[in-house]
């Protein structure tokens, strides 16, 4: 345990002192802000690649078949259960045919789970880290890189978090095409602008976007920079607003605290004076389908209200609008990436959960 744990603490530092140290040598030739992300992700990689290096990964030790492996899943910064449970239970598709079709099925039933989690304090005392940084740990252990001890070889990996940021996700998803193996990886928030943008694409009209959830995420315009990304690689031009509602109080796992926060958002757009409605709103916190079909109750009502021989919030409020949750999105697009490969298990085995954490013996209850 001793030596696995300095070994982690001198291999994280030497990451981080790596990609620093790209950095320099770089800008030694250009200023930092002429790098572009493949010239330093290159450096990256070729550390990740040194058959020297301590990060070596082997992969051609990777099956050809890789539809027997479990899915790999992390989560920085915040629970990563609600994540896992909506992978597990979603239900969207048939099984057998692929249609949009719920079946009374989990559509990833009989698949296995491996979760690995870098435990907070062990970030704190290397001074904290970088979103790239820790993707590219978290992705390490599960494509079963012999750095760490017990790593595991996965299919595919879906993370998310308070760092799941639209640089991080294009260079994790880069780095695994670079190792041949298949591996795929979803990013919780690419997969939400990715639903959003499907549903626009025929759509006549300009529609916005609406996210309610905590400041941070907020701050950190995640969802609108993800949305600015998927739209230009899938060539739609049309803007996207995206309306922020913080919750309105700590308990962000609350469905008062949702309902209130709905509320803040229509009348603060209302008395904006836009006139650009409303065609899909995300809800961070995790939602189940009744609660969902309230918030789209509340939605349908304040379309009907009438004041002073008008509807104020008709024009504000599409007549289609639907309600997202992001770890759904996620079930759904690890679900069709799986399919679309060939790589789901197909099992009628009872789904199992594997769990693995740093430092090692940390434990996280289901």
């Amino acid at each position: 345990m001793e030596n696995s744990n300095i070994r982690f603490r001198r291999a994280a530092t030497a990451l981080v002192l790596f990609i620093l140290l790209s950095v320099v040598v770089s800008c030694n030739k250009k200023t930092e802000s002429q790098i572009s992300l493949p010239e330093l992700m290159e450096l990256i990689h070729a550390d990740v690649f040194d058959s020297t290096s301590v990060f070596f990964g082997d992969y051609s030790k990777y099956p050809e078949d890789i539809s027997k492996l479990p899915i790999g899943v992390f989560n920085i910064g915040s629970s990563l259960d609600p994540l896992l449970t909506d992978l597990m239970v979603h239900d969207t598709f048939d099984n057998i045919t692929g249609s949009s079709e719920d079946d009374k099925l989990a559509d990833l039933a009989g698949e296995n789970f491996v979760t690995f989690t870098i435990h907070k304090e062990a970030i704190d005392s290397l001074g904290g880290a970088e979103p790239l940084d820790m993707a590219v740990l978290h992705t390490l252990f599960l494509t079963g890189n012999d750095f760490f001890d017990e790593a595991q070889q996965t299919k595919i990996i879906v993370a998310g978090g308070d760092m799941d940021d639209v640089v991080t996700t294009e260079r994790i998803q880069k780095f695994l095409s670079m190792t041949n193996t298949g591996v795929k990886y979803i990013s919780v928030a690419e997969a939400t602008a990715e639903a959003i943008i499907d549903s626009l694409e025929n759509v006549q009209g300009s529609y916005a976007v609406a996210f309610i959830g905590n400041s941070e995420t907020i701050l950190s315009e995640r969802y609108a920079k993800h949305l600015s990304n998927v739209a230009r690689k899938k060539e739609f031009s049309k803007n996207v607003p995206v309306i922020n509602q913080s919750l309105p109080g700590p308990d962000v796992s609350g469905f008062p605290m949702v309902d209130a926060a709905l509320t803040a958002l229509l009348h603060n757009y209302r008395i904006s004076e836009s006139s650009v409605p409303i065609k899909a709103i995300i809800v961070e916190p995790d939602l189940d389908d009744e609660q969902t079909d309230m918030l789209l109750s509340i939605l349908t009502y304040y379309r009907s209200i009438i004041s002073t021989g008008t509807n104020p919030y008709k024009s504000i409020i599409a007549e289609d609008v639907i309600i997202l949750n992001p770890n759904k999105c996620a079930a759904v697009k690890c679900y069709q990436t799986l399919r679309q490969d060939g790589n789901l298990a197909l099992s009628i085995t009872e789904q199992q959960i594997h769990r693995f954490s740093y430092p090692s013996g940390f434990t996280y209850v289901f």
